[in-house]
């Protein structure tokens, strides 16, 4: 795989960001911001220490600033960028530079739309797997199951798997269609 291929000016056949849209993530996203601002203000503005062993107002602010801008910023910018050109498949995060992967027509074998549990099969949403399972999901259960030449498996989440496979299929041989 090519993990560094640069996307030429080429026309784009599948374009999908996907952002995260569960509610009990942004539960736990704002009850830690609210957590980290009410801290700072009680301890930086009342100046009442908090905690039975509290923190120095500089792990205060340090706490406040990771927890309660920088946390909550990332989790807005989290998304899943996805887009199928005349090369292949790009995937990328808009937020994390780890997440960039291109994998080129020739190389996959097999494509179908599969419904998946993250949880069990991957240990959850995000970019998952080791070895030759891999997964890269924000959200949902929903996307297309690549097979590749070389035996390995990646699935991609997709809010629109009938269009993603569409524009995929026509570039690989083998095709199968399986739900």
């Amino acid at each position: 795989m090519n993990q560094d291929h640069v996307m030429k000016n080429t026309f784009i056949e599948f374009e999908e960001k996907q952002w995260l849209n569960q509610w009990w993530v942004w539960l736990i996203v704002i009850a830690t911001s609210v957590g980290a601002w009410y801290t700072a203000y009680i301890q930086l503005i009342e100046k009442i220490p908090v905690g039975t062993n509290p923190a120095s107002d500089l792990g205060v602010v340090l706490i406040w600033i990771g927890f309660g801008i920088l946390f909550p910023v990332f989790m807005i910018t989290s998304n899943m960028h996805t887009i199928v050109d005349q090369d292949g498949i790009h995937l990328s995060s808009a937020n994390c530079i780890f997440i960039r992967r291109f994998i080129p027509f020739e190389n996959i074998q097999q494509v179908h739309i599969r419904t998946c549990n993250p949880i069990l099969e991957y240990g959850g949403w995000g970019n998952r797997g080791l070895g030759r399972k891999k997964a890269y999901l924000i959200h949902g259960n929903v996307g297309l199951h690549l097979v590749l030449k070389n035996g390995a498996t990646i699935f991609i989440g997709s809010d629109n798997p009938e269009e993603f496979l569409s524009a995929v299929q026509s570039h690989v041989t083998e095709k199968t269609f399986v739900n």
